[in-house]
């Protein structure tokens, strides 16, 4: 049973099923958007981006050098 988990949620890390339109809406993608002056500007969006920029700029955040 254990081993047949670990095949699996490998497999599906290995092997992922997402579309293309998922991956955009989740990870990364850009859009036009429109400032508080009305001048369009390019802004990056996605869950997994919005969660990533709001981590790193809260001051508990501990910043690793590499």
């Amino acid at each position: 049973m254990f081993y047949e988990q670990v095949a699996r949620r490998l497999d599906a890390l290995l092997h992922p099923d997402y579309s293309d339109v998922e991956v955009a809406r989740e990870v990364r993608n850009f859009g036009v958007q429109k400032d508080a002056e009305g001048h369009l500007k390019l802004g990056e969006k996605g869950t997994v981006y919005n969660e990533m920029v709001s981590a790193s700029a809260s001051p508990g955040t501990v910043m690793c050098g590499r």
